[in-house]
C-alpha cells in the first residue's frame, strides 16, 4: 500500500478549509461565530447564569479566553474583560472592555474606557444591566474553569456594588467547552484523518530501516510533518516499543529491530483552530521470512478492539464518566480481559471539558471530573489498554496501548475516522 505523502495531507486539509494559513484563519472565524451564536446561549441557559465575566491580563489569560476571541488575538491586550449578558432564553449580548483585535471586534459591543479604568467600566456596565447571577471562572474540579487569577478576583470583589456577589461558572464552562458545533465536528474529522496519515507515514518502510532508525528519529519526522501542515503538536509525538525478552513495557529512544512492536501517541491541531486529535496506534516490524505478525501479537490488538467495543456500548447521554468506567471495566473483566480505561474529552483543549472515564494510574471512579455527564455533540479520545500474553514470545505479557477519537451524537458513539483493527506492518 502506498503511504500518504505530505502533499496528500495538505490536499485533505485544503478541502476542509484548514490549509494554507489564510484559509485556516477564515475557517476559524466561522467556527468562532457559530460557537458564540449557538453553544454559548445554550450553556448559559442550562446553568441559569445571567452574566458571565471572563477577564484576563496579558500573558496570563483565562483558559477559556482562546475560545472567545479570533485567531489574530493570541493574548489579552493589557487587560481584557469579555462580558456575556443573557437577555432571553437563547439570546446573549456580548460586550468587550479593553483593546480587541481587528477580527475579534465585530463579535463584541465595545464598552468605553480609559486605560487603567477597565474594572470601573465593568462595574458601570453591571450597574446599568443589574444581572442577578454573575459568574466567574473559579472551580475546584476543572482547571479550565478556574482561570480567574487571585488578584483579579480580589479586585472584582472590591468593586462590586452592594448586593452583588460572584458565583462559580464551572457548570456553564463545561456546557460551553464540552460541546462542538456540527461544523467543528466535520473539521475535527479531517484533523483526525490526517493524524492517521501522519502515523502511517512514520510507520512505513520508507521511514524505518531496522537496526538503524531510532524511535526518536520517527518522533522528529512526525514533528517536521506537522509543522509543514501549518499545525502544532499538542501531545507527543511519542514513539516507543515492546521487545521480546524485555520487561520494559515502553522502551524510548531505542534503535528499532525486526520483531519489535512499535507504539505511537500523537495529537495535533491546526495553528489557528483549537481542534485537537489524540491517537495511539501499533505497528509490527516483520522478521526475516515473516509475511505477517505472529498470531499472538495480532491477538493482543484484537483483544484491545474488543475492549473498545465494550466501552463504546456503555456511552449514553446523561450517564457520568464514572458510570461508563465502572460498567466497562466490569464487563471486560467478566470476559477475562485485563483492562485499563482512561478516556478523556476532546475539544478546545486536548484534555477537554466534560467527563473522564477513569485515569491512567487511578483505575477507580474519579471525584469531580468523573461525575460530569456525557452530552450530545461531544468528542472523546477513547484511550485505554489491555495486557495479554503472547505465546510466540514465551508467554511474555504485552500491552496494547490504543487511542481513537470518537463522536457522541444523537445517542450513538462512533469513530471520527475509523479505528485500527489490523497491525501496521514494516
Amino acid at each position: 500500500m502506498k503511504k500518504p505523502t505530505i502533499n496528500q495531507m495538505k490536499h485533505k486539509l485544503e478541502k476542509a478549509g484548514l490549509y494554507p494559513l489564510k484559509k485556516q484563519a477564515e475557517t476559524s472565524v466561522r467556527v468562532l461565530e457559530k460557537r458564540l451564536n449557538t453553544l454559548l446561549p445554550i450553556a448559559m441557559n442550562e446553568a441559569d447564569i445571567d452574566c458571565w465575566i471572563v477577564i484576563s491580563r496579558e500573558y496570563c489569560e483565562d483558559p477559556v479566553f482562546r475560545s472567545l476571541v479570533a485567531w489574530d488575538m493570541p493574548s489579552a491586550r493589557r487587560m481584557n474583560a469579555l462580558i456575556f449578558l443573557k437577555e432571553g432564553k437563547y439570546s446573549v449580548r456580548r460586550f468587550g472592555i479593553g483593546g480587541l483585535s481587528a477580527v475579534t471586534q465585530p463579535f463584541y459591543e465595545q464598552v468605553p474606557f480609559e486605560y487603567g479604568s477597565e474594572l470601573q467600566a465593568l462595574m458601570n456596565l453591571l450597574e446599568q444591566h443589574q444581572p442577578k447571577r454573575i459568574a466567574v471562572n473559579i472551580s475546584e474540579n476543572l482547571a479550565m474553569a478556574d482561570g480567574l487569577t487571585s488578584w483579579l478576583n480580589q479586585a472584582l470583589c472590591e468593586h462590586l456594588l452592594p448586593g452583588q456577589c460572584l458565583c462559580s461558572a464551572e457548570e456553564m464552562v463545561v456546557g460551553y467547552m464540552q460541546r462542538l458545533t456540527d461544523f467543528e465536528q466535520e473539521l475535527l474529522r479531517t484533523v483526525v484523518d490526517v493524524t492517521h496519515d501522519i502515523i502511517d507515514m512514520a510507520f512505513s518502510n520508507e521511514a524505518i530501516v531496522p537496526s538503524k532508525t531510532t524511535t526518536t528519529d520517527l518522533e522528529w519526522l512526525m514533528r517536521d510533518t506537522i509543522a509543514d501542515l501549518d499545525a502544532f503538536f499538542w501531545f507527543g509525538p511519542d514513539i516507543d516499543l515492546q521487545r521480546r525478552g524485555s520487561n520494559v513495557s515502553r522502551m524510548f529512544n531505542e534503535v528499532i529491530e525486526k520483531g519489535d512492536l512499535l507504539h505511537c501517541d500523537v495529537g495535533f491541531r491546526p495553528a489557528f483552530l483549537y481542534l485537537h486529535s489524540d491517537v495511539q496506534r501499533l505497528c509490527y516490524v516483520l522478521r526475516d521470512g515473516e509475511e505477517e505478525a505472529p498470531e499472538g501479537v495480532r491477538q493482543v490488538l484484537h483483544i484491545g478492539n474488543r475492549f473498545q467495543d465494550i466501552v463504546m456500548s456503555h456511552i449514553s447521554e446523561n450517564c457520568t464518566g464514572n458510570d461508563v468506567f465502572l460498567r466497562s471495566i466490569h464487563q471486560a473483566k467478566e470476559e477475562d480481559i485485563v483492562p485499563m480505561l482512561y478516556t478523556h474529552p476532546l475539544g478546545t483543549y486536548g484534555h477537554g471539558a466534560g467527563p473522564v472515564f477513569g485515569q491512567y494510574g487511578q483505575q477507580e471512579p474519579i471525584p469531580g471530573r468523573g461525575e460530569y455527564k456525557v452530552r450530545n455533540s461531544t468528542c472523546y479520545a477513547l484511550e485505554l489498554n489491555i495486557l495479554a500474553p503472547i505465546p510466540e514470545w514465551d508467554d511474555q505479557h504485552v500491552f496494547a496501548y490504543l487511542e481513537e477519537d470518537i463522536l457522541f451524537r444523537n445517542g450513538v458513539a462512533s469513530y471520527l475516522s475509523g479505528r485500527q483493527t489490523e497491525l501496521l506492518l514494516v
